[in-house]
């Protein structure tokens, strides 16, 4: 993050760009036609979140090209049983409020699940040498609403809304007052079919999404994407199953900068999963995508994974291809040579459950070379080949029933094939785990973790440095309905900063920060 609360957020999975990491929220995709990193994610809201899944490496032949680098999958409550609702408010450092309010729940066919959230903030400043904190605010919308048709079919609609102004400085040299905007929308009907048998799955729906960002130096963003899917999943035996998809996408992007662009998206894919034996799986998947600007293209994908005595070992290889989005068109050196990204990904893992399957530990080698990446050059977008490879390793430890540990590493190398340098950003080693503890009776918790970065290239070649910071949870459950929490993040206070701009200047980073809250559940 180029700073504290409020300013942009990139994520990097293996080393991929932001972009070609596709995140959806109950199956509606995040991707913006007209954002560099495909998606706004900083102003989004963690409240109500069931579970958050996570697939690495080339994911394109089932989710489209976006998910060159892999997809995180948020899925959101859904309503059931009797009706119940949470109002939360927490404070602290930099003059922090944040108030949140939940309902859910199911009455005859229909469930619902809402979400209300404020959040407000002094910041600290991007410019590290600034004398003034920028300060951000965010309210975040979300409904969700589940009617049941019949025993085997669902109407569903889902929706949300983001609307965040904060303030932003010149890189992190310049220290200034301009006020950025980011307010998007994002709107899903679906229906969905599955039988009490369970063999067969059918999925169709609709999506609408809307973006409209400034950001305080005169330019503006609008872009608006309505996007159409069908899914289907059927076991044709007890060791065959067979999924097809068709998807349509229509993009506007526009801006006061540069041109305004149009593009249409096409794309259909064939997935099917063979049990070789009782512990043998494989899967390959075939997809064809069209893109009006930039024609076709056929990926696919291969997987397998074997399992035996408390080990598993897995592994994959896909292809995939990502024309430019309205704004990468918009801002290329030259549109008409600026060609799509294409490349393939890979990866072969190891697995041990031991303990009794108390603790787990896997070690994943992953590849991945990219033909044609869209890049920067004088302030113009220009293709470039990249390569990243690397190790990630996690481990899970259950030392007790009230009592857990988890580590996670990754060795990485990533390069820019025609500059000979580093991919801006990506660490070539980075360190995280947690330690988390409840007492027998789930009256006080404790979550405990830290995550070390190593040293990364960023823009104009400089480096950023490493650092280490750890943060702390504490809850107390004083009565049946309520509980009470202290943030307490930076622990120790290391001056660190997230990465420097191309003049070496290190963005501004939160100190050490507390902050307390309370939960009252009806």
């Amino acid at each position: 993050r180029t700073g504290g609360p409020g300013q942009p957020v990139k994520l990097y999975m293996r080393g991929a760009e932001p972009r070609q990491t596709m995140v959806l929220i109950d199956g509606v995709s995040l991707r913006s036609p007209n954002d560099s990193d495909g998606y706004a994610l900083g102003g989004l809201s963690t409240a109500n979140v069931e579970r958050i899944e996570i697939l690495r490496g080339a994911q394109s032949s089932l989710y489209g090209p976006d998910a060159a680098g892999g997809v995180i999958n948020v899925v959101t409550k859904r309503g059931r049983g009797k009706p119940t609702g949470a109002f939360s408010v927490e404070g602290g450092s930099m003059d922090s409020l944040r108030g949140t309010w939940t309902a859910s729940g199911a009455k005859h066919r229909l469930g619902y699940s809402m979400v209300v959230d404020h959040y407000e903030t002094d910041g600290v400043s991007a410019a590290r040498s600034g004398t003034e904190n920028d300060a951000y605010q965010n309210d975040y919308l979300q409904g969700r609403f589940d009617y049941q048709l019949s025993e085997d079919s669902r109407l569903s609609f889902f929706g949300f809304q983001t609307d965040a102004v904060s303030n932003a400085d010149i890189a992190a040299m310049v220290d200034g007052n301009y006020q950025t905007k980011e307010k998007s929308y994002a709107l899903r009907s679906q229906w969905e079919s599955v039988p009490e048998e369970d063999s067969s799955r059918f999925i169709i729906g609709m999506s609408r999404k809307g973006f409209h960002s400034s950001d305080g130096f005169g330019s503006h963003y609008r872009g608006f994407s309505t996007e159409l899917d069908l899914r289907t999943m059927t076991e044709l035996s007890d060791r065959l199953s067979l999924g097809f998809g068709l998807e349509h996408a229509d993009d506007q992007g526009k801006s006061n900068l540069a041109q305004d662009v149009a593009m249409q998206m096409t794309g259909g894919y064939l997935d099917g999963h063979f049990q070789v034996a009782e512990d043998f799986i494989t899967s390959i998947a075939v997809r064809y995508d069209d893109n009006d600007r930039y024609g076709s293209e056929t990926t696919g994908k291969a997987a397998f994974s074997k399992s035996w005595g408390g080990w598993r070992t897995f592994g994959s290889v896909g292809t995939f291809f990502t024309a430019p989005n309205a704004f990468y068109y918009s801002w290329a050196s030259d549109p008409f040579t600026l060609e799509p990204e294409s490349g393939v990904g890979r990866d072969f893992g190891l697995e041990r459950s031991w303990l009794e399957d108390r603790a787990r530990t896997t070690v994943t080698w992953f590849d991945r070379d990219t033909n044609k990446e869209f890049n920067w050059f004088n302030l113009k977008v220009v293709n470039a080949d990249v390569r990243v490879q690397g190790v990630e390793g996690e481990m899970d430890l259950a030392l007790s029933e009230s009592l857990g540990v988890d580590l996670a590493f990754t060795l990485q190398d990533t390069r820019d094939v025609d500059q000979n340098r580093d991919l801006y950003s990506r660490p070539e080693k980075m360190l995280s785990g947690g330690f988390d503890w409840r007492s027998p009776d789930d009256v006080l918790g404790l979550h405990l973790n830290f995550r070390y970065v190593g040293e990364r290239s960023d823009v104009g070649d400089q480096v950023s440095p490493s650092f280490i910071a750890w943060n702390m949870t504490t809850i107390v459950v004083p009565r049946e309905n309520w509980d009470i929490h202290l943030r307490i993040e930076n622990m120790f206070d290391q001056d660190y900063s997230e990465m420097v701009d191309w003049g070496g200047e290190p963005y501004g980073s939160i100190g050490r920060s507390a902050y307390l809250g309370v939960t009252w559940r009806y």
